[in-house]
């Protein structure tokens, strides 16, 4: 188990990532000298080590076999992804500023269509990188960022619904991926008077997320205010719609139980 595990740690190093894609393939189900916690580990690094060579291909197609083979991603997975992204750890501060490059944020909502199609909640610190990123990014991209903001508000009052806490809001049809949304042309999205249907986005907060959830949010919230008060009295239409004050008025509740 140590070896094979050393071996996939080699070959990425290396950069022979087909050979360690191959190895942990054949090992994915836990029960072929590596641990299901041990296979778990393996994923985790070639997921960030294929992020950090730029092989954005390679990751998606390892996150798909990942969450195919029914492993459920852990905190570590989530950090890894970040952190091979440059956006958690010591590469943050790689972190380039150049706004033409939105590779970091499609891969962001990349995982979180991913965790969707399976009904997992997507963790906080993927979530408000992506918000982050989306605002950083402008355009289109903070469309984005806003409309994650409202999907994880739909999540939430989805949940008071069931809890007989809240009324049910009409169906506004089926939601296009979050892929799908940031490829639509800028001014599409929340801008127009029928934004197309949004996802319902399940943001799991724990006690390590909760100050960078809030952070995202009232700072896309902050943006946005400067934006609108500059177009006062330019423009009857803005580009960007105004996000309802509640939305993270105060820190997201903090869930004590690990993802």
């Amino acid at each position: 188990s140590r070896r094979r595990s050393a071996a996939i740690r080699a070959m990425c190093v290396a950069g022979r990532y087909a050979e360690a894609v191959t190895l942990l393939s054949s090992q994915k189900d836990g029960r072929k000298g590596m641990s299901g916690k041990k296979v778990m580990s393996a994923y985790t690094y070639l997921l960030q080590s294929a992020l950090a060579a730029g092989r954005q291909d390679l990751a998606r197609d390892t996150l798909d076999e990942f969450l195919g083979a029914g492993y459920i991603p852990s905190k570590l997975t989530f950090r890894g992804i970040l952190t091979g992204l440059g956006l958690f750890g010591e590469r943050r501060r790689e972190r380039t500023s150049d706004k033409t490059d939105a590779s970091r944020l499609e891969y962001l909502l990349y995982v979180v269509d991913a965790a969707s199609r399976r009904n997992l909640p997507v963790n906080g610190l993927i979530y408000s990188a992506a918000v982050v990123e989306g605002a950083r990014l402008g355009g289109v991209h903070a469309e984005v960022a806003v409309d994650l903001m409202r999907a994880r508000r739909k999540h939430d009052r989805a949940e008071a619904v069931a809890a007989g806490m809240a009324t049910e809001e009409p169906d506004d049809g089926e939601p296009m991926s979050w892929t799908d949304l940031l490829s639509r042309p800028p001014g599409t999205g929340t801008v127009t008077l029928q934004p197309p249907p949004l996802p319902v986005l399940g943001v799991r907060v724990g006690k390590m997320e909760a100050r960078s959830v809030y952070l995202a949010e009232r700072g896309v919230l902050h943006r946005m205010g400067r934006l609108r008060r500059r177009r006062d009295g330019l423009s009857t239409s803005s580009s960007l719609p105004p996000i309802e004050d509640n939305i993270s008025a105060s820190p997201p509740p903090i869930e004590d139980e690990p993802l």
